[in-house]
C-alpha cells in the first residue's frame, strides 16, 4: 500500500466541488457527502528501460515508469513521485480484486512503452527495450456517499470518480464496489 496525504474531510470537499455544484445548490440539494470507508485499488508499477539514439548523439539509456491499473487493465505513465510503500494488514472487504497481470512478453506493454519513449525523447533509434522491475501496490481510495451515489476519491492524485463506472470491479471477498450494504447506506443518509 502507498501512503497518501488526503484525509476523509478533504475527500468529502472534493466530492462536494465536483461539476454541477452550483445547480445542486440552486435546487436546494443539501445532501452533504459523507465518508464511508477506504478501498485499496491494485496497481502494478513497471519500470521499462531502453537504449535510445538521439539525433547527432550517442546511445543513451532511458527509463520510463509505467503504471498498470490491475482492475481495468489500462496503462499509463507515472508522472508523480511515489512515496515509500507501507505494509498494512487490511480486511479482504477493503481490497479490490485484481485481474491477471500482463506478462513480461505482453505486446501491449511493449507497444505502450515504445510509444511513450518516442513521445518523451524523440529518438532516431530504440534498442534493448525491456522490463526492469515490477511492483504490485495498492492505492488507498476513500469511498464517499452523496445521496444514493457512491464516489471513489483517489487519495494520491485527489481525483473523484463514480463507483458505477466500474460495475465489474469487486472486492477480494466478492462484494461489488458500487453497492453499499443497506445498513451502511441508511447510516450515510442519517436515518
Amino acid at each position: 500500500m502507498l501512503a497518501a496525504t488526503c484525509d476523509e474531510s478533504e475527500s468529502c470537499k472534493l466530492v462536494a466541488r465536483r461539476p454541477g455544484w452550483l445547480l445542486r445548490l440552486l435546487r436546494f440539494d443539501r445532501t452533504l457527502p459523507r465518508p464511508h470507508g477506504t478501498l485499496y485499488w491494485p496497481i502494478d508499477l513497471i519500470g521499462v528501460s531502453a537504449d535510445i539514439k538521439l539525433p547527432f548523439r550517442r546511445f543513451n539509456h532511458a527509463k520510463i515508469p509505467i503504471a498498470h491499473d490491475a482492475v481495468t487493465g489500462r496503462l499509463g505513465v507515472l508522472d508523480k513521485s511515489m512515496p515509500a510503500p507501507q505494509i498494512r494488514a487490511v480486511s479482504p472487504r477493503k481490497i479490490v480484486a485484481a485481474t491477471p497481470k500482463p506478462s513480461e512478453n505482453d505486446p501491449n506493454l511493449y507497444e505502450f512503452a515504445r510509444d511513450q519513449i518516442i513521445r518523451r525523447y524523440r529518438p532516431t533509434e530504440i534498442r534493448n527495450l525491456e522490463v526492469e522491475g515490477r511492483d504490485h501496490v495498492h492505492l488507498p481510495y476513500h469511498t464517499v456517499v452523496a445521496g444514493d451515489t457512491v464516489y471513489l476519491v483517489d487519495r494520491f492524485a485527489a481525483g473523484v470518480d463514480y463507483a458505477d463506472r466500474y460495475p465489474h470491479a469487486h472486492t477480494v471477498d466478492g462484494a461489488p464496489i458500487n453497492r453499499l450494504p443497506h445498513e451502511n447506506r441508511n447510516a450515510a443518509h442519517g436515518n
